[in-house]
């Protein structure tokens, strides 16, 4: 209904001192490794993690409308409603009740009710009933206009009174950014009325970096009679003004599955990092969450007194609850910090530190690089690994192709451009820093747009992660990327404090200005969150349809995303059996499910999985990130320039004492997690794209897939007795019907970089037929899940009238699932030819909440069935494994991406390469 024109301007930025780098430390802790992949909180999904209440946008306290979305009607509430009786709108009954600042929600339909609540003070929340999955959720600042050359985009933003605007004319869409007064559900009913194809978007979620750290598991198994809150710290990112004034934005989330209680949030300043004395501090009282209920706060911060030409270090903490599990209490501290230049200003500009490498001299980090070539070196840990157990580059590392003019963007917290070690590599201009859209409104006054530099001093993972793709080899100084010809760019998108829906898509590929980023081949996303049952927003799914269908002249972006780190990260409850088969799935996090990316998961230097990297049947493959750095060997990668800043500065790394390797503190030994996975696998993904520049998305894919390495071949099957019952709760390496081995911890396996380079030549580009995308096959569904009983219950789902020669590329299930307490129930997926994939393990953290009487809509992805024809009987057998909760699976459905994989490229049964 619009035509598309440029921006008008960036969205106001809101936000706060570091964002969500959860230290994941205690106070005087030791020395711990710290690696982000990042966490997404999924907002207002069960219980809204509505942080706040917004003033009154005076349309009356009954004002609920009803409102379009991309996934059906919803019902829009007013963002001030007063205590009531009932108010009964599209079948729905809703109650509102308020005590003590709390406001609870609660809405009937069907005879159930679901219930969320919100804190009455603080930034304006816009809540949405969703009709079809019969949930709260929390809306966006911000709606979507469907883009067919009618009214100027200029125009509909004057009339919602709008922010901004910026029209994606590639993906069909234009996105309006909204104040925070304006109701979207006001907003998107009048430009509808005006034949603007308008609807309210849900807020994204939050994709942050975490931090994985030596822990002690919790020990105690509980049951459902003794569920856990579990409160994560998260420092959200700073405000700088331009009278240098400093807001930090710090948010405390309850990830657990019970209530928290009233606590006492503490926040201080230090001017070391390991806070033995404070030069500033203060408080603020946090109210009892719900489950999956979340708080935020803005702090102005007061250290203008303090000496200029340093960083200082910021902690903010909250004391262990009582039900909080034990060994869970480092998600209740984060640390972040900020730097400060000689003249007393926030740094916020990569400072050429004056000094750089040698061309044609060795590395001096080089041989403990066990990823690139593993001799069982230690990398300043304790142990080595196990000779031959990396990337298998072999030749590669002497002879090349060393990733030539491939272009790779590092979307992530920043960059370092002027890094000693990755300034040759980084791509003039290309970068940008979504905190300096604009003069006046930026998040951070006085930032350039195309440097990314990150201000905070507590370890800048974007530079760690970019010093694994593209450090510069044979310079003298530190070590080498896997491929560092590459030509690298950083996009901050996980420091945006305008992380909206538009930043997303501008960081990923959907943007041709402010950023550019149409022109990237390599999309690495070293993030992934805290995992929740929610399937990806159909922004989302366009945005990594068209950067597969159409960049890359039409060859198909690449886009590789860490698996995840929650793998041991039990919240709620834990099981005995989750330290065999995990706590939180792979496929918890929204983007994981999507076919157009390739999941990665974390190998360490003994060659098996790392113990935080999280499983599941979406993983592609798994590639070397190492364990902690002190017991054994974890990442050397670059570090934030100077030894007063960094990991190594924070966290007191041994690397960090060696003047000999590393005399100018720019080096870290403890890089680690499946954010470190991901850009191992882009280097070599670069290698594959200068050798062979036809390849397309799935070509890399398949070569991956084809040459992977069985590793840790001698896993076992396991099985588990439910009730009366046992059965299979995790298969050992399987080979299903097209010859491929698939296992849950390791996808094909471990990459072979030598293989997929040879296979890649010999192959060449657009090997596999059109991609195509069936529709959805729709079994009977309304099955009863018994309680407690390993036997389940098993639906069959005729699959035809797909194409004889269809090879499966990706099997996509949809559940929806009427129970309880998901978190009892295992979902096994069978296909005509015998595979069999574990697409849900019991007892999976991302399920361990009560449904309140709401649906689960939940997409899977598995990789098992790679090759196979779809066409046969499907079965979906699912089963409960703990008491207490009776449920249906309501409806599932399936639908496969697949091509004509010529038989020359496919594998001998059970023949990968080890």
């Amino acid at each position: 209904m619009i035509r598309p024109l440029e921006c008008l301007r960036p969205s106001l930025l809101s936000g706060g001192f570091h964002k969500a780098r959860n230290s994941r430390r205690k106070r005087a802790s030791a020395p711990q490794s710290a690696r982000p992949v990042a966490l997404a909180v999924a907002p207002a999904l069960l219980a809204a993690s509505a942080l706040a209440q917004p003033a009154d946008d005076g349309q009356g306290a009954a004002s609920i409308r009803m409102a379009a979305s991309a996934q059906g009607e919803v019902l829009v509430l007013p963002s001030s409603v007063a205590p009531t009786g009932k108010i009964v709108q599209a079948g729905v009954a809703l109650t509102v009740s308020s005590a003590e600042g709390i406001r609870t929600y609660r809405a009937t339909v069907g005879g159930r009710s679901v219930t969320t609540r919100v804190n009455e003070s603080g930034p304006p929340t816009y809540l949405a009933f969703d009709l079809a999955n019969r949930r709260f959720r929390q809306l966006a600042h911000a709606i979507r206009v469907e883009l067919d050359g009618g009214q100027p985009l200029d125009r509909l933003v004057r009339e919602v009174g709008g922010v901004s605007g910026k029209a994606y004319p590639e993906l069909g869409f234009a996105l309006i950014t909204l104040p925070r007064s304006v109701d979207p559900g006001a907003a998107v009913n009048r430009l509808n009325a005006n034949a603007a194809a308008a609807t309210v978007l849900f807020a994204p979620p939050r994709r942050r970096p975490s931090v994985v750290h030596p822990h002690a598991p919790p020990r105690r198994a509980t049951t459902k009679a003794d569920l856990s809150a579990d409160l994560f710290v998260f420092i959200d990112g700073s405000r700088i003004a331009e009278d240098r004034a400093v807001t930090t934005s710090v948010s405390v989330v309850n990830w657990g599955a019970a209530d928290s209680s009233a606590a006492r949030l503490f926040v201080s300043v230090a001017s070391t990092p390991t806070f033995d004395h404070s030069i500033w501090s203060t408080w603020r009282p946090v109210p009892a969450l719900a489950p999956r209920d979340g708080w935020s706060v803005d702090i102005p911060i007061d250290i203008a007194d303090q000496p200029a030409g340093r960083p200082y270090y910021l902690l903010a903490e909250i004391a262990p609850q009582a039900n909080e599990m034990p060994g869970r209490d480092y998600t209740n501290q984060s640390v972040a910090g900020l730097m400060f230049n000689a003249s007393g200003l926030p740094q916020l500009a990569c400072a050429e530190p004056g000094r750089g490498g040698l061309p044609g001299t060795p590395d001096p980090l080089y041989a403990q690089q066990w990823h690139l070539r593993n001799t069982g070196q230690t990398a300043y840990a304790d142990g080595g690994g196990a000779g031959g157990q990396d990337l298998r580059l072999g030749n590669i590392l002497t002879n090349g192709p060393d990733g030539a003019g491939v272009r790779v963007a590092v979307v992530d917290t920043g960059l370092e451009i002027c890094h000693p070690d990755l300034a040759a590599s980084v791509e003039v201009g290309a970068s940008f820093n979504f905190n300096a859209r604009s003069t006046g409104t930026a998040a951070w006054f006085g930032a350039d747009l195309d440097d990314p530099f990150n201000p905070y001093p507590a370890g800048d993972h974007g530079t760690s992660v970019a010093g694994l793709i593209a450090a510069e080899a044979a310079n003298g100084i530190g070590g080498r990327g896997v491929a560092p010809g590459v030509r690298l760019r950083g996009y901050n998108y996980l420091e945006a404090l305008d992380d909206s829906m538009g930043t997303f898509l501008d960081a990923h590929g959907a943007s041709r200005y402010a950023p550019d980023s149409t022109d990237v081949d390599i999309f690495n996303m070293s993030y992934g969150g805290l995992p929740f049952p929610v399937n990806a927003a159909p922004e989302d799914e366009q945005l990594f349809a068209y950067g597969t269908r159409r960049l890359r002249d039409g060859l198909g972006a690449i886009y590789v995303k860490s698996a995840g780190n929650s793998f041991d990260d039990c919240a709620s409850l834990r099981y005995p059996l989750n330290a065999r088969i995990g706590c939180a799935s792979a496929n918890g996090d929204s983007l994981n499910n999507l076919p157009n990316l390739i999941v990665v998961g974390a190998l360490n230097a003994r060659g098996v999985r790392a113990s935080y990297s999280s499983a599941g049947a979406n993983l592609w493959v798994t590639a070397p990130a190492g364990e902690y750095g002190t017991l054994s060997p974890a990442m050397i990668t670059t570090d934030q320039v100077g030894a007063l800043a960094g990991y190594g500065a924070v966290f007191g790394d041994r690397l960090a004492s060696r003047a000999d390797v590393n005399p100018n503190g720019d080096y870290t030994s403890l890089f680690n997690g499946t954010s470190s996975a991901a850009p191992n696998l882009s280097g070599v993904v670069a290698i594959l794209l200068d050798a062979v520049p036809d390849l397309t998305w799935r070509d890399v894919k398949h070569l991956l897939a084809k040459t992977a390495r069985q590793t840790n071949s001698t896993i076992r099957t396991l099985r588990s007795s439910f009730g009366e019952t046992s059965r299979t709760v995790q298969h050992g390496w399987r080979v299903n019907g097209a010859g491929y081995n698939f296992h849950n911890w390791y996808g094909f396996g471990g990459v072979h970089a030598a293989n997929a380079l040879a296979e890649a030549r010999r192959m060449g580009g657009d090997a596999l037929g059109p991609h195509r995308r069936s529709g959805w096959f729709h079994a009977e569904g309304n099955l009863r899940i018994p309680d407690n009983d390993g036997g389940g219950a098993t639906q069959a789902l005729m699959v035809a009238g797909l194409p004889p020669f269809a090879n499966i590329e990706a099997v996509v299930l949809e559940v929806v699932l009427d129970h309880p307490f998901p978190h009892d129930v295992g979902i096994e997926l069978i296909s005509p030819a015998g595979m069999r994939s574990i697409v849900n393990p019991p007892f999976n953290e991302a399920l361990a909440f009560d449904t309140g009487g709401a649906l689960l809509r939940w997409r899977l992805l598995s990789n098992a069935f790679y090759g196979e024809n779809p066409n046969g009987a499907w079965r979906l057998s699912v089963f409960d494994g703990a008491q207490h909760d009776l449920g249906t699976m309501a409806a599932w459905r399936l639908r496969f991406d697949y091509g004509d994989h010529p038989v020359s490229s496919r594998p001998i049964v059970g023949g990968h390469t080890p």
